[in-house]
């Protein structure tokens, strides 16, 4: 039998599709990705199926999704301004955070979506200030 091999941003559409269309069953649709990840023996590229996803879901329902992590617990005023200054740069009509500490970045935070990234982290700063010395 002949095997049918998908584009992962085939899947991704379609995982994402699944995900908005049944919110309550998303653990079919990450058996699925899964499933699709070892069939197709491209386990190394879960992340980026990850972000095709998430991307997807971005086009298909205008809802962008952003992961931040951040030094301390974001106040509601800064997840606030996050999530205004991503929609300002990405056009967004919505965005949602999923935050998370990292006590280790000492100060500030990293916000990523599929396609963009603000980083205000102490270590990125200091990497900036170290090279304008060079």
């Amino acid at each position: 039998m002949a095997t049918i091999k998908l584009s992962r941003r085939i899947v991704a559409k379609t995982i994402a599709a699944g995900l908005l269309a049944e919110p309550s069953n998303t653990s079919k649709w990450i058996a699925m990705a899964a499933a699709y990840l070892i069939d197709s023996k491209q386990i190394n590229k879960a992340d980026q199926l990850v972000q095709d996803v998430a991307r997807e879901i971005y086009v298909q329902s205008g809802t962008l999704l952003a992961t931040v992590i951040s030094a301390h617990e974001l106040s509601v005023e800064l997840r606030r301004h996050i999530a205004d200054s991503i929609a300002k740069k990405t056009g967004a009509q919505e965005v949602r955070l999923d935050a998370s500490v990292d006590a280790s970045l000492l100060a500030g935070y990293v916000a990523r979506t599929p396609d963009y990234e603000i980083n205000t982290t102490a270590q990125y700063r200091l990497k900036q200030l170290k090279s304008l010395e060079a």
